[in-house]
């Protein structure tokens, strides 16, 4: 009898042992649940924190900018700012803050660039389509402002080489591209100006040069050793399609766009381009925006959360591009994405 009731007496030790570790397990569980969800809630209340930060640094780059177009001062405006305070840290909330910097990183465009007159793609809208060169309407023009690239990028420009293709017309019918009919006589006239806008009048040009030759298929820029700290210079590219009218009138530089086939026609003329931008010898390598695009860059700062937001403006026109969102980071060991990929070589 007795050792039955030791045995009951064991069994009911072991059962409220076994009660006791069930529940504190579940005690600890729930202490860590709400511990996670009360952390949760505040990354996630300081990512908002942060994204709303980066949003104002973002208004605030573009408020800069529109001011300096407005002047006609776009290249004071390249900087990276000290960091910008919204609110200082309080018992309840945390430091909120951002960072602005304002750049142009475009510049190069195409791949195979180290073969920039190869694979015949001057010839084929195809393979120029694929080798990432770039579409331009006949007759825009292209302006690029230099001045960050020249003075304030980690890999300053030294030469620049810009190869382009002969002229096409595009056809809505089919959707295709066209040579001329008269290809043997029509070329790829390309205009470029080098220009400093910091001078005036006649002082302005530093150098300009227009493609009388049918054959030449590239043109090197020159006059970047005249773009110093000082400069405001600006890179003008004007694609046109011509025609050899005589061989005198050709080596007297005069062109024309009259009286060829297609040339007057209602189809839009395009020419394709690739842009070879070096630092000493080597390539700074292509991005996948339109050359001269400015980037501002804001990274919102709350507590341990970072969010960064990105606006893109093309430069030739003022024009908004868009806005990308990188997303929410925290801690130390977390990285940002690449916020400007290269195109694929």
């Amino acid at each position: 009898m007795k050792k039955t009731k030791l045995k009951f007496k064991s069994s009911a030790l072991l059962i409220a042992i076994a009660m006791g570790i069930i529940l504190s397990a579940l005690l600890t569980g729930a202490v860590l649940m709400i511990s996670q969800q009360t952390k949760q809630s505040g990354q996630d209340r300081e990512g908002q924190m942060a994204y709303r930060a980066a949003l104002s640094g973002i208004e605030d780059g573009l408020l800069r900018y529109k001011y300096a177009r407005s002047q006609g001062k776009e290249s004071l405006v390249f900087r990276t700012l000290p960091s910008q305070v919204i609110a200082n840290k309080t018992v309840d909330s945390p430091k909120v803050s951002y960072d602005l910097s304002v750049k142009m990183e475009a510049l190069s465009v195409g791949n195979n660039l180290e073969d920039g007159n190869f694979n015949n793609w001057q010839e084929a809208p195809k393979q120029a389509i694929t080798q990432k060169a770039l579409r331009l309407l006949c007759d825009d023009t292209l302006d690029i402002d230099l001045s960050y690239l020249i003075n304030n990028s980690s890999t300053p420009l030294d030469n620049l080489t810009i190869y382009f293709s002969k002229p096409f017309y595009f056809t809505v019918t089919d959707g295709l591209y066209h040579k001329f009919f008269d290809s043997d006589v029509v070329f790829s006239a390309v205009n470029y100006q080098l220009v400093d806008l910091s001078k005036t009048g006649e002082e302005q040009l530093l150098d300009e040069k227009t493609n009388n030759i049918i054959s030449s298929h590239a043109m090197t820029i020159n006059g970047l050793d005249k773009c110093t700290a000082l400069s405001e210079c600006h890179l003008k590219i004007k694609p046109q399609a011509a025609q050899i009218i005589s061989d005198a009138h050709t080596a007297a530089g005069r062109l024309s766009a009259n009286g060829v086939s297609g040339i007057s026609g209602d189809n839009p003329k395009y020419i394709f381009f690739k842009i070879s931008a070096k630092h000493v010898t080597d390539i700074i390598p292509p991005t996948l925006d339109k050359p001269g695009t400015i980037i501002i860059e804001s990274v919102g700062k709350a507590g341990e959360a970072r969010r960064k937001l990105q606006a893109k403006i093309d430069a030739s026109t003022g024009a908004y591009v868009g806005l990308a969102d990188f997303g929410v980071f925290c801690g130390k060991n977390c990285q940002m994405p690449n916020i400007n990929p290269t195109a694929t070589p």
